[in-house]
């Protein structure tokens, strides 16, 4: 896991450095350290912010690790950065498929039950999202994820896969 770490890191680092991104002189914690811990918080630590932060400290992986809600506006202030990234990466690996042979499914992801809707931060409040089980007798709110793979990552099992919500990927990740 560290030397996965240690790749993403060098990545963002100098695709960082590449766009000429200008940090705030008074960070004690780099975007690039930021972005890192929260890639390693929603893959090995299913969106626990504090085990995450934890882990990265333990490990060395950062110098300054910020406490948790200061961790978590500085991730929420760097969106955009972030949508740059999955766009930038999305159209580096789309160059790589030469076949041009997509596959596309969906699937809903669960954000809420039927009694917490009104208090769903998530989503907007709107019929469109709320979805039913008949089996179970429940409403629930819910929104499709839209995933697009070429063929060879389907047949081969690679996990390079372009995931395209209908709302922004970031807001259901790190919220």
């Amino acid at each position: 896991m560290i030397d996965n770490a240690i790749a993403v890191y060098c990545f963002l680092d100098d695709y960082l450095k590449t766009i000429a991104h200008e940090e705030d002189k008074q960070c004690k914690m780099r975007n690039s350290e930021i972005l890192l811990t929260g890639i390693i918080l929603s893959l090995y630590f299913k969106g626990h912010h504090k085990n995450a932060m934890t882990y990265v400290k333990e490990s060395r992986l950062c110098s300054h690790v910020l406490e948790k809600s200061r961790f978590n506006r500085g991730l929420h202030s760097i969106e955009e950065l972030m949508d740059g990234i999955f766009q930038s990466l999305g159209s580096i690996l789309k160059s790589f498929n030469t076949q041009m042979e997509y596959v596309m499914d969906s699937f809903p992801v669960k954000v809420c039950h039927n009694i917490r809707i009104s208090n769903n931060r998530i989503l907007p409040l709107d019929e469109e999202y709320r979805g039913k089980c008949v089996s179970k007798r429940e409403y629930f709110y819910e929104f499709k994820v839209q995933v697009i793979a070429t063929v060879g990552v389907v047949a081969s099992g690679i996990s390079e896969l372009l995931v395209f919500p209908t709302t922004s990927i970031f807001s259901i990740l790190f919220c």
